[in-house]
């Protein structure tokens, strides 16, 4: 989305965070606020894989899916011909993570001309942004980590993409 110049734009943000799962306070522990995405950086090599599109190259000019096609050829593709199932699930809940990422971005930017501002707090309530994240990095986590071992079992070391940039 970039950051929102319009009341229009944040008006779409609002929207788009409106359709997202949340979590409310009860049953929220601290470790789910902590919550971290499985493997660091892994989920760029199938977010960049999955959105080729929106995410042409990474901040260093290269595309992980193509620095995976080059370090691991045939299995690589073999990997992802097998396992579009898990890719499409993975696609699905990027999709969501992308609101999320938008609403990081963007939170302080939000065009506050018609009380967007007020309205995401509202919705968001008092885990704020957390309320949306923790339920996002909880499908996706699991995900990541079928990847990862799904890749050791085709031989692929997927921890060169865990690293932190």
């Amino acid at each position: 989305m970039g950051y929102p110049d319009s009341v229009d734009d944040s008006q779409d943000l609002l929207e788009r965070l409106r359709k997202l799962e949340k979590v409310s306070v009860d049953g929220v522990a601290l470790e789910d606020v902590k919550i971290k995405l499985f493997g660091n950086n892994f989920h760029l090599l199938f977010m960049l894989l999955l959105f080729k599109d929106r995410f042409p190259f990474d901040r260093f000019g290269r595309s992980e899916s193509l620095e995976a096609e080059e370090a691991w050829g045939e299995k690589w593709h073999q990997f992802i011909a097998e396992n579009q199932d898990l890719l499409e699930q993975m696609r699905i809940v990027f999709e969501d993570y992308f609101v999320y990422k938008d609403l990081m971005e963007n939170f302080r930017g939000l065009i506050d001309g018609i009380g967007i501002f007020e309205q995401i707090n509202k919705e968001l309530g008092p885990l704020s942004a957390d309320a949306v994240k923790i339920p996002i990095y909880r499908k996706l986590n699991p995900l990541l980590k079928q990847a990862f071992d799904g890749l050791k079992k085709y031989g692929l070391d997927p921890e060169r993409f865990c690293q932190f940039v």
